[in-house]
This record gives C-alpha cells, sequence and structure tokens, in this order.
C-alpha cells in the first residue's frame, strides 16, 4: 500500500454500541485538511466527509482546537461507552453523547465493492502498526546491562568476580568452587 504524503490514515478505537452489541472499528483518513471517518463491523462500512469548512463549524460549537481535538472526542466517547450508532438501510447516525445538543455525525453505507476495498486497506493499516509496535518493542528491549549480564554468565566464577558481586568462592577438594551468595553454598564441579 502506498502512502502519500498529503494522506494519513489511522484506526481510532473499537465501540461495542450499546444499542445492538455489536462491535465497531472506528478510523480516519486525514487529507489535506479535511478528514474522513469510517468504521466497519466487518461486513458493511459506513463513511462520511468533513470538510475544512464543517470542522471549522465543529471546532466553534465544541470548543474544540485541531482536528487531533475532534479526533480524540471521538476515541474517548468511544472507550467510555458515551457513544451509540442507530442504523438505517443505508446510512448511520453516530452519537457522541446521551444529550441531543450533543455531537452527531451522519455517515453513508459504501457499496459491498467499496466496502471490502475500505476493509482491505484498513486491515494492512492495522497489521502495518502491529509490526512498527513489535520493531520499536525488539529495538528497545535491548539493554547493555542484560547485555552484560548474558556475557558473562557463562563464565567460571573466580576471586576477583566472586569479591566484585559480593559473595565468596573457593575451591574444594573434589576440584569444584563453592559459591557463597547471601549465607547459601552452591558448590560448582568443574571436570
Amino acid at each position: 500500500m502506498e502512502k502519500s504524503i498529503l494522506e494519513s490514515r489511522s484506526v481510532l478505537c473499537t465501540l461495542l454500541n450499546k444499542k445492538d452489541q455489536l462491535k465497531y472499528v472506528f478510523f480516519t483518513h486525514r487529507r489535506e485538511g479535511d478528514i474522513n471517518i469510517g468504521f466497519t463491523n466487518g461486513d458493511d462500512v459506513w463513511k462520511t466527509h468533513l470538510s475544512q469548512e464543517v470542522l471549522s463549524q465543529f471546532f466553534k460549537r465544541f470548543s474544540l482546537k485541531s482536528t487531533e481535538d475532534y479526533t480524540f472526542k471521538l476515541k474517548s466517547a468511544c472507550k467510555t461507552g458515551c457513544a451509540f450508532i442507530e442504523l438505517q438501510e443505508n446510512s448511520a447516525l453516530l452519537h457522541l453523547g446521551a444529550e441531543a445538543s450533543d455531537l452527531s455525525l451522519s455517515f453513508a453505507k459504501l457499496t459491498d465493492s467499496l466496502g471490502r476495498t475500505e476493509v482491505k486497506d484498513l486491515l494492512f493499516k492495522m497489521a502495518e502498526s502491529l509490526q512498527q509496535l513489535e520493531n520499536q518493542s525488539a529495538s528497545s528491549s535491548f539493554s547493555p546491562v542484560k547485555g552484560a549480564q548474558k556475557r558473562n554468565a557463562g563464565r567460571i566464577p573466580t576471586k576477583a568476580t566472586a569479591q566484585r558481586s559480593s559473595c565468596s568462592c573457593s575451591k574444594t577438594p573434589a576440584g569444584g568452587f563453592s559459591h557463597q551468595p547471601r549465607n547459601k553454598t552452591v558448590k560448582i564441579l568443574i571436570p
């Protein structure tokens, strides 16, 4: 999937709809100041386009300062259970609160072919996001201290290492070492 500098896609959140107890995934597409918001239940897809003009009206009405504030409001409403969806034949209405004065959005249902394309794009975006998280996790899990501990794990304790680790090692008559960390004796036999 090609990425455009002018467009960014992101998954916002999931919603357990309190009306019908079905789950939905919300996503956005941002392009040149406009934003498309959509949601899917995996079978059908609903989408709406918010131009800069419509967004500025929402910003004034709901005291929002940016598109990020708007998506944060949507995400928060989904997470707290305040949002709910009313499905109609070829459209849907999203409510971000119980009051009539709360934010509501109207969505159009996409055709099956456009819906499949949207779900496919969403699936690949989610896979890419997971891969990025795994890569970040793998690179941040390296620790110089843990690396040094792994390198020293196979070494036989000597008097010098015993003193550094504040325990005592002594040679036993059987040819091994007696290692005493914290008042416990561990015998290491070397053939």
